[in-house]
């Protein structure tokens, strides 16, 4: 007899006695079989709520939770490194003169440009309205610079959406994340960097230069 185990497409369980009476046999295994589909169900709904819980609604990418998550994790192991703060220029316009819909969509293929300038390891997070993060592994400055570059030349192409053509900069904060760091601080210091960048003309990249800065582990090609 072939028990069907729900929840599944097509998944069964056979169950055969050389002999004898297979009804109580049937019954045990049915339930033993509901059990473990329940149990499976509850698991990938628990995995997909600590999903949801660590992903931006919007664009996909991890929350300000998960970077957060992220930059403690890599500071707590002493992993040197780089953050990227990322605030979009002029967003505001974007939304004043096409609509917020289109600011929302607007976003979300921003978000697909920046995801594909790290490498497997590092972070790409939202962390609310038009502000992102980049959290590098292992870099030094020469590839932290490379990537905010990058940052600055992806964001700055314009955008064709349903309501017309957007077109943004981005001012990019870098400062080294280095072990015995405290997280705020990492984060003030990338903040204060990307302010600079904005108040030198925007579109640019800046570099913090109050923190002693790690050694890297030599250019990755991105």
């Amino acid at each position: 007899m072939a028990l069907p185990v729900p929840g599944t497409t097509g998944a069964v369980v056979v169950v055969g006695a050389p002999a004898g009476e297979l009804a109580e046999v049937v019954t045990a295994v049915r339930s033993t079989v509901n059990q473990v589909a329940l149990a499976l169900e509850v698991s990938a709904a628990h995995r997909d709520l600590e999903r949801r819980a660590r992903t931006d609604p919007l664009t996909g990418l991890a929350n300000s939770a998960a970077f957060r998550t992220a930059l403690d994790g890599q500071l707590r192991d002493g992993d040197p490194g780089w953050l990227l703060l990322v605030d979009l220029d002029d967003f505001k316009a974007v939304n004043d003169r096409l609509g917020h819909l289109a600011g929302d969509q607007l976003l979300t293929r921003l978000a697909g440009r920046l995801a594909g300038v790290v490498r497997a390891g590092d972070l790409c997070a939202r962390l609310g309205g038009d502000e992102f993060a980049v959290l590098l592994r292992g870099a030094g400055e020469e590839q932290a610079r490379t990537v905010g570059q990058r940052v600055v030349d992806l964001v700055s192409r314009p955008v064709r959406l349903e309501e017309g053509t957007a077109r943004v900069g981005a001012s990019v904060g870098l400062t080294a994340v280095r072990s015995g760091d405290a997280a705020r601080d990492v984060v003030r210091r990338a903040d204060g960097a990307m302010y600079a960048a904005k108040h030198a003309g925007k579109d640019r990249v800046e570099v913090d230069t109050t923190a002693p800065q790690p050694p890297g582990r030599g250019l990755v090609t991105t």
